[in-house]
């Protein structure tokens, strides 16, 4: 009975260890001012337009501005950014981060997960173009809604959304399901082990009778041959552009520019 209280109690630390994993805490904001381009008023609009559309989108949707590039390029910067900070949805973080650099007069879009083939770089390249207008201007808080605007009307444009909001968002529960039922069925095999008292044998010498078998000779002899030849496949170029890793070893899209 104490073996098997050690094993239940091992298995509610690990129950705690998963559902945690699946519940972890996410970053709450979405907008991070840091250059200090536009009001507290605005940045609440945004942060509510962007929880409306992560909840029908599924996936996560980010905006930053910054002084400095801390010496690396826009994209670098806005890639890891996002990897850092926690942020996307699902297994595959899926979602797209807008940054402004204003003192070096860049912007880049970042793109993770889904959202790298939901918004290839021919529509984040389009997005950018329809957002450098209003930052030339300095209307920034335009630019940042012209964005939003753009994540909107493309990825309702594209199949790949649809149906998809749900199912991330379940995510967490799903895997927590999984996890009972895997513990469960780890818990029952453990108490049948306890009942299996029967213990095979790996030989058959023990049904043989000491002395009726002996072996006078014995040979090797060669059957057949058989060779497999596959050719090497020889590189090719795809083109399409735009896909990147990230310097935590993650894959991005997006595109970016100067203002």
């Amino acid at each position: 009975m104490k073996k098997t209280y050690l094993f239940l109690l091992t298995v509610f630390l690990l129950l705690n260890i998963i559902t945690a994993s699946a519940f972890g805490q996410q970053p709450t904001q979405r907008v991070n001012d840091y250059a200090g381009l536009i009001t507290a008023s605005q940045i609440q609009a945004l942060e509510a337009r962007i929880a409306s559309l992560r909840e029908s989108l599924g996936f996560d949707i980010v905006i930053v501005t910054t002084d400095s590039l801390d010496g690396k390029s826009a994209t670098a910067y806005a890639d890891d950014y996002f990897d850092y900070n926690g942020y996307g949805a699902g297994e595959n973080y899926d979602g797209v981060l807008f940054l402004l650099a204003i003192k070096d007069r860049s912007w880049a879009i970042s793109t993770s997960g889904r959202c790298i083939t939901l918004l290839p770089q021919s529509t984040t390249d389009r997005m950018g173009e329809a957002i450098t207008p209003y930052l030339s201007n300095g209307n920034y808080n335009k630019g940042f809604e012209t964005f939003l605007d753009g994540v909107v009307r493309y990825s309702d444009s594209s199949p790949a959304v649809r149906g998809s909001s749900r199912s991330n968002q379940n995510i967490p529960y799903i895997a927590a399901i999984g996890a009972s039922l895997v513990i469960s069925i780890a818990i029952m095999m453990g108490l049948l082990a306890q009942m299996n008292t029967a213990k095979p044998k790996r030989s058959a010498m023990n049904f043989i009778v000491d002395g009726s078998f002996k072996v006078t000779r014995h040979a090797d002899i060669f059957l057949w041959s058989h060779i497999t030849k596959t050719p090497i496949p020889r590189e090719t170029n795809s083109g399409g552009g735009g896909g990147h890793i990230s310097s935590s070893g993650r894959s991005h899209g997006g595109s970016s520019g100067r203002f």
